[in-house]
């Protein structure tokens, strides 16, 4: 299941990553983009590398979240409203939120990498390190949020879980957000705890 060992493990993977040959395919959670849509990147066809031409385009179905403001180095953005900042499981380079009521979380994770990372070698490595409920994610069209291209994946992560990941290479730091869903959450809500808080992201 996707955790944050699973996201430090990611990190340390990010400075020497490349070509990979995974067979990317899963059962998706949620199924938008964040805030933001995209085409031409495979969803469950088995390719073993992200596409070289996503062409996302922008387009915000939902207003930005207005709840607690998470800061990092490389963006701010904010949690749903009525959610929780989890201070005490929160570090330097890692920020959780969370609303129990429903079994829902999100994770923002920065860490620095080397010069010159792709997009494209980032998404090899978040592949290669995270492991879903039937062992294989699924690729989804990529997306763009505050005029900055992420990769996106989603997949069942066992306990009635979905996970929806977001990552980018920005400015020296490999950025990644992870949306942790509860399978009895109404897909219209899920989309809009989604979209509502990568839209709420600004770049630094």
């Amino acid at each position: 299941m996707p955790s944050c060992a699973a996201t430090l493990t990611f990190a340390l993977l990010v400075a020497g990553c490349g070509s990979g040959d995974d067979e990317p395919t899963a059962d998706p959670g949620a199924s938008t983009s964040s805030g933001a849509t995209g085409s031409a990147s495979p969803s469950g066809d088995g390719s073993t590398a992200p596409s070289e031409d996503p062409s996302p385009s922008s387009t915000y179905s939902v207003p930005p979240a207005t709840g607690p403001e998470v800061e990092s180095d490389a963006f701010t953005a904010n949690l749903p409203k009525g959610w929780l900042f989890d201070k005490a499981n929160s570090s330097g380079t890692i920020s959780l939120g969370y609303e129990p009521g429903i079994g829902a979380d999100v994770t923002f994770g920065y860490y620095p990498t080397e010069p010159g990372l792709s997009l494209d070698d980032y998404e090899r490595a978040a592949l290669k390190t995270w492991t879903y409920d039937d062992g294989r994610p699924d690729i989804r069209p990529r997306v763009e949020v505050d005029g900055v291209e992420m990769f996106r994946h989603t997949g069942n992560t066992g306990g009635g879980r979905v996970v929806e990941v977001y990552g980018v290479p920005y400015e020296g730091l490999a950025v990644e957000v992870e949306f942790h869903l509860s399978e009895t959450i109404p897909q219209a809500e899920q989309k809009r705890l989604v979209e509502s808080t990568l839209a709420s992201i600004q770049w630094k």
